[in-house]
This record gives C-alpha cells, structure tokens and sequence, in this order.
C-alpha cells in the first residue's frame, strides 16, 4: 500500500512568512503540516474527534526540550497572526487553505494508483502468456487493412495494436466485411462496430437495423409515390349512377 504523503511547495523556500522566522521555528511549522496530514482532517490538528493541545502537538513532534518547545510555540504565534494558522471556536488548530493546497487529483488517489498498478500487471501477463497470438493476430489485421483500406501508416499501426490487444482473434476480419459492404473503408468505422459487439455482443446487429451510418452521409429515405385508391362503385349508389 502506498505510503501517505503531504505536497511540499517549492514558492515557501522564498516566502516572507516563512524567512522572518528562525530555522528552528521552520522546521515546527513543516512538523505542524506533516501533523495536518497524518490527522487527515481537512488541515485541523485533531485525534478522536477531539482537538490538540499544546502538549499534544509537541508530543506528537517528538519535542523533549524547552528551547523546540518556545520554537513551537513562538512559531503557533507568529504564524496565526500572519494568516497561516488559526484556533477555531472548538479550539482547535487549524492550517489555513489546507484543503486547497494539498488536494489531490483524483488520478493520484491510492485507489486510482492501485487499479493502474492492477491494469499494467494484468497487461504484463497477458503478454507473457499470449503474445504470440497477439503478435499473430497483430500481423493477420495488418495485413487485411493494408489489402482493403490503404497504407499502413504509423498511427494506423498504432490503432491497430491496440484492436489485436482489447478484441479477440477474428473480430477485426468480420467487421471489416461489414464496412466493406457498407461502402466505409475506413478504421474509424470499424472501431464503431467493434466498440458495439464489445457492448452488446458478437455481430449483433444495431438497434433499429440500420447498422452504422457512414461516417460524414447521412441516410436518404427512398423516394415514395402516393397510390391512387380505385374507387369502386356500388350499384343504387346515388353519386355512382349521377
């Protein structure tokens, strides 16, 4: 599991809040944001729900003289009255703009870290157990574009890696028939139709039976002609015998 970690600022080298105070006091004041984190409350300084005293704070910064206690608490001062810390109506200390600063994309999330980790495995042994079918099926796709729709160029190529690893064997080939018979030599159109047997199953045909439209053409409707009803007469009609 990934181990928890803080966004360290490169501006607050230079910050003026940050320089006017002693080294010793900087140091609290990174202790103070690694504390933020580890609580993992939204930059309050909390444990159990409850907030941290004074005593709490340097106990848990591992503080066992006089001279880091008045850096900590000299620091706790100087830094509220500049805006960067404050006690709240619990008394509870808090890092300003916390949240803001150290939040984290959602890509970055361990669960997000952990399902790339799971994929790039699964990835690795795929190929290790089926390359050579890939790699096979890679050349039979290859070889069935370059007969039926144009050149191999390098961003087909890569197009096509990538159908031979997420489409099992053969798929490519139908679908290729069926763009073909569509009139739409084209990968785009190809991708559509394997991106709905994926979805809904294996030449499974498209809902409304129309299959996919050419790229860039619509559908014409056929031209129709309005039939003229025979009217048949009644013998004893009125209008008929008029």
């Amino acid at each position: 599991m990934p181990l928890p970690w803080i966004k360290m600022w490169l501006e607050a080298l230079d910050d003026p809040k940050l320089t006017r105070m002693s080294l010793a006091e900087r140091g609290a004041w990174w202790g103070i944001l690694k504390l933020a984190g580890k609580c993992n409350a939204g930059g309050k300084l909390v444990s159990g729900g409850e907030g941290l005293g004074i005593d709490d704070i340097a106990d848990a910064l591992h503080i066992k003289n006089a001279e880091d206690r008045q850096s900590l608490e000299s620091m706790i001062a100087k830094m509220e009255k500049r805006g960067s810390l404050k006690w709240n109506e619990n008394h509870v200390l808090t890092v300003v703009h916390y949240e803001e600063r150290q939040r984290i994309p959602p890509s970055s999330r361990p669960e997000a870290v952990a399902e790339r980790v799971r994929l790039h495995r699964e990835r690795q042994q795929r190929q290790k157990t089926g390359e050579g079918e890939a790699v096979g099926e890679l050349g039979v796709i290859s070889k069935l574009y370059e007969e039926n729709i144009g050149v191999l160029t390098p961003v087909a190529a890569e197009r096509l890696k990538d159908i031979a690893e997420r489409y099992p064997p053969g798929w490519f080939g139908e679908a290729l028939k069926e763009a073909v018979a569509r009139g739409a030599r084209n990968l785009k159109y190809i991708e559509a139709i394997l991106e709905r047997w994926k979805a809904e199953g294996f030449k499974t045909p498209k809902k409304g039976g129309g299959g996919e439209q050419r790229p860039g053409k619509g559908v014409r409707p056929k031209p129709t002609q309005e039939r003229r009803r025979t009217i048949t007469r009644i013998p004893g009609d009125k209008e008929s015998d008029s």
